[in-house]
């Protein structure tokens, strides 16, 4: 019985191989036949190529640099300008007796403008000397004289120093000593920044330093003062300056 089974699994192997053996070689002849196809049939059925007419080029091919024919040159060179013809000097067939002087007149200015044009006495439409029309002799035209410059405008608003205006000063009201200052022993000065108007008047006041209990007395009476104009170019300006009051406890 075992050699029995054994037998059946070998003639089982033996069929196996056959298949597998012919299932190759009729792959490799499928293979083959269709490469066979793939190179056979191109060389069987041939297509005709198109046909190529082949043309003289309208223009001559010519190697190497040749000298171009006078029809062949460009058309946009230009000819050169012929040079203009002078006239030959003659001489003159007589020699006048008075010749005539021409002076080298300067360039007409604005207030000179019209009379030179017109032949007036600043300056000769002609340019030549002698002709009654006011050149001087000399061959120089005259020229007008300059505009004298103008003056800067004159400041509204000057800044002066204090001793100046103490000078200009025409009326001083003495400022009232506080009560309440005198009673503590406060005393010294309250500098005041003030604008003098035109006509002597305080017109604007700031307080630069001083004690609290000093200043408004200073104000109130810095306010009455009365100064002469001060004046600038014979005109009256107002004036920038400062003004000190002093409080002492003596006076």
């Amino acid at each position: 019985m075992f050699e029995d089974s054994l037998l059946e699994s070998h003639a089982t192997s033996l069929t196996l191989r056959g298949n597998k053996t012919r299932a190759a070689a009729a792959s490799l002849a499928i293979e083959f036949t269709v490469v066979a196809l793939l190179v056979v049939l191109p060389l069987v059925f041939t297509q005709t190529l198109p046909k190529v007419e082949f043309r003289r080029p309208a223009v001559p091919i010519t190697f190497g640099l040749l000298p171009m024919r006078a029809a062949e040159a460009p058309a946009h060179t230009s000819a050169v300008p012929a040079a203009p013809t002078q006239s030959p000097i003659t001489a003159p067939a007589a020699i006048p007796q008075n010749t005539a002087i021409v002076a080298d007149l300067p360039a007409a200015s604005p207030s000179g403008a019209a009379t030179e044009a017109t032949g007036q006495p600043g300056g000769s439409p002609d340019g030549v000397v002698g002709s009654g029309s006011g050149v001087p002799a000399s061959g120089f035209a005259v020229t007008p004289a300059p505009r004298p410059a103008l003056l800067p405008a004159q400041p509204s608003r000057i800044a002066v120093s204090a001793g100046v205006t103490d000078g200009l000063l025409i009326r001083r009201v003495q400022p009232f000593y506080p009560s309440l200052a005198r009673m503590s022993r406060v005393s010294g000065r309250v500098l005041i920044h003030a604008v003098i108007g035109r006509d002597g008047t305080i017109q604007n006041m700031q307080v630069v330093s001083g004690n609290p209990l000093l200043i408004q007395s200073a104000v109130d009476a810095v306010r009455q003062w009365r100064y002469r104009p001060y004046l600038l170019n014979g005109e009256p300006v107002e004036v920038d300056t400062e003004i000190a009051v002093n409080f002492t406890l003596g006076a």
